[in-house]
């Protein structure tokens, strides 16, 4: 050897430990902490896709309730308020669950609309039909 000191570990063990083990795990932790944010930046994704569907299909309710203030202007309050409590939840499964509940909500919402106005339309059709 060169007269040079050498000041690492003296076994194979150590050897591995302080160059092999450190650089697998923290490409690991590259990976988890890349998948982690992909998977976050998706849920994000999905959320804000949800919050723009709410304001767009609250768009179509345009009549005040009983205290004379518009359903378009509740449900958005309704819907920003549920997406600031569910701000700082960390949870996957609890993401994706209120993801799922809030789609179908708006399609719910949105289907009985429809419907409520197709009724609306057969029956000022029928009315229309008889002259009335």
């Amino acid at each position: 050897m060169s007269g040079l000191p050498f000041f690492g570990p003296d076994t194979l063990e150590g050897l591995f430990e302080k160059f092999l083990a450190p650089k697998s795990s923290k490409k690991r932790q590259d990976e988890d902490l890349v998948a982690e944010r992909a998977r976050l930046t998706s849920t994000r994704r999905e959320a804000i896709e949800l919050y723009r569907d709410i304001f767009r299909a609250s768009r179509a309710f345009v009549w005040p309730n009983e205290d004379g203030i518009l359903w378009r202007d509740l449900l958005r309050a309704s819907a920003r308020q549920e997406f600031e409590q569910a701000r700082h939840e960390r949870d996957p499964e609890v993401i994706a669950k209120l993801l799922v509940t809030g789609r179908d909500a708006v399609e719910a919402a949105v289907d009985k609309l429809v419907d409520k106005h197709k009724a609306a339309m057969a029956r000022d059709r029928a009315s229309g039909e008889r002259g009335e």
